[in-house]
């Protein structure tokens, strides 16, 4: 009975251990600028099968409490979707993301957004022809074919830090879009939904909060690692109480 408890405690600490390398492995190194660099609609159509997303495309409302002003509308929008990538970025999923501050009743500048991305983008550079390797980018694309039309504010800045991507900007007037951002991921990394946080000018307490898509440890690597962990676990424990 001993024995078998035992197993079963070291089967969760081996989960538990695959679970945390997993989410902070690939998140070990300095905070990173991405290259933000300004590209085409051809140029994006030409990393980015656009005709063939791997996820269908989330828009999500967020809305902040400011002086209890505008508890019931939404303040903006997020788009984000997933597109694998083709030319140089085979291999690579291509994250794009687009923010959007409502048009009629929002009383806030988005500032940032920042959310979980364990995967650093400089560690799968993408040659874009007459322009050279790039890790992040924006579309200059008014009217794009996918995400918000009207779009005319570029990012000031994308930063990969310790597994966190954070985007700056400034979307101060009612009804102002960002270009679409994008980065990107090993294909081999799913992609799930997880929840951002906003930057505000001035400060609200969120009472909404969008999702986007983030890449996720590839499952068969995490699950080989975790029977190798618990083998190990056993094994030593066997061996100290004298077991084998």
């Amino acid at each position: 009975m001993r024995c078998h408890k035992s197993f079963w405690v070291l089967n969760y600490v081996a989960i538990a251990i695959v679970g945390f390398i997993a989410s902070y492995g690939a998140t070990t190194g300095q905070a990173a600028p991405l290259t933000n660099t300004e590209i085409s609609w051809d140029q994006f159509a030409n990393i980015a099968n656009i005709s063939n997303p791997i996820v269908t495309d989330t828009t999500r409302f967020f809305n902040f409490e400011v002086d209890g002003n505008d508890i019931f509308f939404p303040d903006g929008s997020v788009y984000s979707q997933v597109f694998p990538g083709i030319g140089n970025a085979s291999g690579l999923n291509v994250y794009v993301y687009q923010f959007q501050i409502s048009p009629l009743w929002s009383d806030v500048s988005l500032t940032g957004v920042s959310f979980s991305f364990i995967f650093n983008p400089e560690n799968t550079p993408v040659s874009i022809p007459s322009i050279g390797n790039i890790t992040s980018f924006w579309i200059n694309e008014d009217n794009p074919d996918i995400g918000f039309s009207d779009a005319s504010v570029e990012p000031l800045e994308v930063i990969w830090d310790e597994g966190v991507l954070k985007i700056y900007f400034s979307l101060a007037s009612p009804g102002e879009t960002s270009f679409i951002i994008g980065t990107f991921a090993p294909a081999n990394m799913p992609p799930a939904l997880t929840v951002a946080t906003l930057g505000t000018n001035p400060i609200g307490n969120p009472i909404i909060k969008p999702s986007v898509y983030t890449p996720t440890p590839e499952p068969s690597a995490a699950l080989l690692l975790g029977l190798s962990l618990t083998g190990s676990l056993l094994f030593r424990r066997r061996h100290r109480f004298g077991i084998i």
